[in-house]
């Protein structure tokens, strides 16, 4: 079941894997000459369909890799691993910059509270501007919770070069609205669109690219002619964050495990399975930010979906939508936990309220031990700079994805 069909998304373990089996045969040649396509909101099936489900947790690049590996010739499929592993770089390079995110976060409550904007934001969002093509992707975007990835670039041209709108404004309406929607790789696409990502590099939508790729369903004529790359003040550097370790490496004896809607998977805990796990959802947090309900359902479905695989494996779990504090310390104390597990929070909502977690935990007595994936591990110091030179690094980690030694693990 594709999440994009205007019907109620899946957000368990079992779609995902079926949406991955569905497109694997795919994920070769086909992929790499048709994936640039937009065919319109009835037919995705040149995509994969996947970012959803990797979004949430319920899938891992490292696993579709894996699984494309199985059909397909690295080379035959290098195309669909590059971009599976353009999301990790993204959420690498906003580790290593994330001054990035609270600038956008700042800059966009100003956007929101200018009245001078107010006019043109809502006429975009309503799709009201004439714009036959862009019109038409609001409503599916909003509609169904999906663009098609080109869409996505020509969307934000549009809405930065055509309309003149802050581009804050144009990545805060797609993080309501897209059920993929991922903190590093949506605000950073937008800086790359507006050339602050590679500076002075912009993405200009052309009527001739929009035919060639919508295949003439659309060849909007009102489009700028030019895209003059913005320009920003220097954002504060940041000192680097400690790094926290792959599972394999942190494995305490006696612990409870704390997740959230920002990673909804299980990891290998292999025979020392936790005594409990809190699963944390923000629903609060999601309803200020103006989140559409088909988000919300969507990540609700998924974090519901982890409980019941836990408790399936005999792991009591509690979910908490609110008051995450105090929630902490009550489950803490109520199972005498010494030691918590949790996977390290990435740059985004969570990381703003991840200060006062851990002072809940410090609190009750408890020791706090943070890991990540192997290949998040392994890539994200080299997530510096560009992709071109950050992909010289992927072949490597492919090549031991395949490793029987890792094949079990999904961290």
């Amino acid at each position: 079941m594709t999440v994009w069909n205007g019907e109620s998304a899946l957000a368990t373990r079992s779609a995902a894997l079926e949406q991955l089996d569905r497109f694997c045969p795919r994920a070769g040649l086909e992929y790499h000459k048709c994936r640039n396509y937009d065919y319109g909101r009835n037919d995705n099936s040149k995509v994969s369909g996947l970012s959803p489900y990797i979004r949430i947790g319920l899938l891992n690049e490292a696993e579709c890799a894996r699984a494309a590996l199985s059909k397909h010739s690295e080379r035959q499929c290098r195309k669909f691993l590059e971009e599976l592993f353009w999301r990790v770089y993204w959420k690498g390079y906003l580790e290593n910059h994330r001054a990035i995110w609270n600038q956008y976060r700042r800059d966009l409550n100003l956007v929101l509270r200018d009245d001078s904007l107010a006019r043109g934001i809502a006429t975009a969002e309503s799709g009201r501007t004439g714009i036959d093509c862009f019109d038409s992707w609001v409503k599916e975007l909003v509609e169904t919770g999906y663009l098609h990835n080109h869409a996505r670039m020509w969307f934000a041209s549009i809405w930065i070069f055509t309309l003149k709108l802050p581009w804050q404004a144009g990545a805060h309406f797609f993080l309501s609205h897209l059920l993929d929607g991922d903190v590093a790789s949506n605000t950073l696409s937008w800086r790359w669109v507006a050339g602050l990502h590679t500076k002075g590099k912009t993405y200009l939508a052309r009527r001739s690219n929009i035919a060639k790729y919508t295949e003439n369903r659309f060849a909007p004529t009102q489009l700028a002619s030019t895209a003059v790359a913005l320009t920003e003040d220097p954002i504060q550097t940041l000192s680097p964050r400690i790094q926290a370790a792959p599972i394999e490496i942190v494995r305490p004896l006696k612990y409870g495990f704390i997740f959230t809607d920002d990673d909804a998977s299980i990891p290998d805990f292999g025979e020392n399975r936790p005594q409990t796990a809190l699963a944390l959802f923000p629903e609060n947090r999601y309803a200020s930010a103006g989140a559409s309900q088909r988000v919300v359902d969507f990540r609700r479905s998924s974090m519901d979906a982890t409980v019941g695989r836990l408790e399936n494996l005999g792991i009591s779990t509690v979910l908490v939508c609110q008051n995450h504090a105090n929630a902490i310390v009550d489950w803490i104390s109520d199972h005498q936990l010494e030691t918590i597990l949790c996977p390290q929070p990435y740059v985004g909502y969570w990381n703003d309220e991840w200060a006062e977690i851990e002072a809940s935990i410090a609190s009750s007595g408890s020791k706090l031990r943070l890991f990540r994936r192997w290949w998040e591990a392994d890539l994200f110091p080299h997530a510096q700079k560009g992709f071109f030179s950050f992909k010289k690094r992927l072949p490597a980690i492919w090549e031991r994805i395949q490793s029987p030694l890792t094949a079990g693990l999904s961290y």
